[in-house]
């Protein structure tokens, strides 16, 4: 009897074994009713092993028992359907086939043969789901996560080196999208190759690519994880490269990462939490999540006054460096909640993302939280939706935190918050999911400058005002601006700024025509200058000093040879440098009446009553200098 043949084809043509975006099968119509288990085929009437491995089954307790039915469910699909007849009892197991590999059944019990030596009757044994899949040898791109990347980072180890250099989406293996497990640190998930493959080719892709891998890696870890003990991946990935002794020290550099020092970890309040956020307290180790925080400059720490002002709802854990207490290595806010999921609680702790300068004091905080009975994140990012660890279920789920009786710092200025950063000012709460609440009510606190999108206190009335095209910044004294309404303000044109009524009621304005178009405006009577001559006020700018008095600067001259205003009536237009044009040889000893247009000439202006500095010649008037060089120019002319 043949065993089941199958083969790849992106289409029709049977010849094109090369690629992987469908999958068929083909077989002898009387072979039907067979299943393959490794590289054996399983019959009807085969004996399965069944003594003491299906304990929660309470009919399969036999020694062994025959396979009664093979059922094909579908040609052309890769399911096929098998019954077990075990004391008058059917037990369905569905199993995926791959390539001769089997995959996971409903009821998670596994066959391998244990026996090659009975005639025509093959004997297996339960084999565990996560070994099971170990035995596959298709392939497909080796990939580590970000997290466990990030241990295998501060693990100086030739193994943990190797993993990293895989990790690159070209180097090819039958198991890949390793990653950490949290709170065991023996164990890794790992997805089985012939699983991401089947999962990519039921998308329609084509797993030779790695991109594809790249796009549904996420829906396949969630779909397809399982967990093994590190050891026996690396035995699965590298096979003999290394010694019993070196995987061990391996495993022992991995599971160090996880060692918790709880001595150094302390939680404190108010002010101090101003003093921890400081970048200058912390252990130095550039490009860490701790060290590159957007809240730690001195410029931000005044925008930490809002976690000290609500000490009562909101602590920071921190983590020293070492038994000095002199600088931290991670930190991180515990918040005291009082509703979870709309239900009060009480004595119920969140403790919001973990900042750090390696992966063992993230793990660190992370394990001190759990001692203590916390909720905390599934991953230390910024997402207020992430996945939190409740303790009492000890699951990742979404939870909603409510946070009441919020006060403000005497500043008003927020922090940037990672999760709990939805703002309710009418009711003076923060959460991280406001439901299905309007999300105009919330406001985000997510400013680096110590702002509120979409809001701003006001000091002239006491209360945050919501943004609008209402709201203005105005000014409502000689050195303070303020945020307010524009029915309770005044713009004024010359400066183009607000200014509240009550601050123009109390100055001393003056109505003023700008030059020089001669508009009216209103402007402070500080910013104007009353002119003698012309018996009225100017805007300062429009003004200049001539001998003690102020005329306006359409009415005179600037003389820049002797560095002095002169009034228009009294001044004359000189000549003092010439350029000759680039088609002429012209000398300005050869200027006359007829060649003129040949000249273009640099002016100033001298006093009318300065004949010495100055002389007229063919209409035109020269600096006295150029006497000596036109040429008939009488001396005393």
């Amino acid at each position: 009897m043949e065993h089941i043949k199958w083969w790849y084809s992106s289409y029709e043509n049977e010849d094109d074994n090369d690629n992987f975006s469908s999958l068929k099968r083909m077989y002898p119509e009387s072979d039907l009713p067979k299943f393959n288990v490794g590289d054996e085929v399983m019959l009807v009437d085969d004996f399965i092993n069944v003594n003491n491995n299906y304990i929660n089954y309470p009919y399969t307790q036999g020694d062994y028992e025959k396979l009664k039915e093979i059922k094909n469910k579908n040609n052309h699909l890769i399911i096929q359907k098998i019954v077990y007849n075990i004391t008058d009892k059917i037990i369905y197991y569905y199993f995926e086939k791959f390539k001769n590999y089997l995959g996971e059944p409903t009821l998670k019990p596994y066959l391998k043969r244990i026996d090659y030596n009975t005639p025509k009757k093959m004997v297996y044994e339960y084999l565990s789901f996560n070994e099971f899949l170990f035995e596959s040898t298709e392939e497909v791109a080796f990939v580590i996560s970000d997290e466990l990347m990030d241990i295998l980072s501060e693990i100086d180890h030739p193994i943990s080196k190797r993993l990293m250099s895989d990790s690159d989406y070209t180097t090819k293996s039958t198991i890949t999208l390793l990653d950490i497990i949290d709170g065991v640190n023996n164990m890794w998930y790992f997805v089985n190759s012939v699983k991401a493959i089947q999962y990519i080719v039921d998308k329609g892709g084509n797993p030779t690519f790695s991109r594809e891998l790249f796009k549904y890696k996420k829906d396949i870890f969630d779909a397809h994880k399982s967990s093994i003990k590190i050891g026996k991946i690396i035995r699965k990935l590298y096979g003999d490269d290394y010694k019993e002794t070196e995987i061990e020290s391996f495993v022992n550099e991995y599971k160090k990462m996880f060692i918790v020092d709880f001595d150094l970890i302390d939680i404190v309040k108010g002010e101090k939490i101003n003093y921890w956020y400081r970048y200058h307290n912390y252990t130095n180790m550039y490009d860490s999540p701790l060290c590159n925080s957007c809240m730690a400059g001195n410029d931000q720490n005044s925008y930490i006054d809002f976690y000290a002002v609500n000490s009562d709802k909101v602590s920071l854990v921190i983590m020293y460096e070492d038994e000095t207490k002199n600088k931290i290595k991670a930190r991180a806010l515990l918040w005291k909640i009082d509703k979870m999921d709309g239900v009060n609680v009480n004595n119920v702790f969140f403790m919001d993302r973990v900042y750090f300068n390696s992966e063992s004091d993230k793990n660190s905080m992370i394990k001190y939280a759990e001692q203590n009975g916390w909720y905390h994140k599934l991953k230390q990012n910024s997402l207020s939706s992430e996945e939190i660890y409740d303790p009492n279920t000890k699951q990742y789920e979404e939870i909603s935190f409510t946070i009441t009786d919020i006060k403000y710092p005497d500043n008003h200025k927020f922090p940037y918050v990672d999760t709990i950063k939805y703002l309710n000012i009418d009711n003076n709460l923060i959460t991280n999911n406001y439901g299905n609440e309007s999300k105009i009510n919330y406001y985000v606190l997510h400013e680096t400058d110590g702002s509120l999108d979409g809001i701003c206190w006001s000091k002239f009335y006491n209360r945050f005002l919501k943004y609008s095209g209402n709201v203005i910044y105005a000014r409502v004294s000689n050195n303070l601006h303020d945020y307010l309404y524009t029915n309770d303000c005044i713009y004024l044109d010359m400066y183009d700024n607000w200014y509240s009524k009550e601050f123009i009621k109390e100055s001393d304005m003056i109505e003023i025509e700008k030059l020089p178009n001669n508009r009216k405006y209103l402007i402070f009577k500080g910013d104007a200058i009353f002119s003698n001559k012309y018996n009225k006020y100017y805007w300062k700018h429009d003004v200049r000093k001539i001998d003690d008095e102020y005329f306006p600067y359409t009415e005179i001259v600037r003389s820049n040879n002797l560095d002095t205003f002169l009034l228009k009536e009294d001044a004359v237009r000189v000549i003092i440098d010439d350029y000759s044009t680039n088609y002429t040889n012209d000398n300005i000893e050869d200027l006359n009446e007829n060649n003129l247009k040949n000249f273009e000439f640099d002016y100033d202006y001298l006093p009318k009553d300065r004949t010495d500095l100055y002389f007229e010649y063919i209409g035109l008037y020269f600096i006295t200098e150029y006497k000596k060089i036109i040429k008939n120019v009488n001396e005393n002319k």
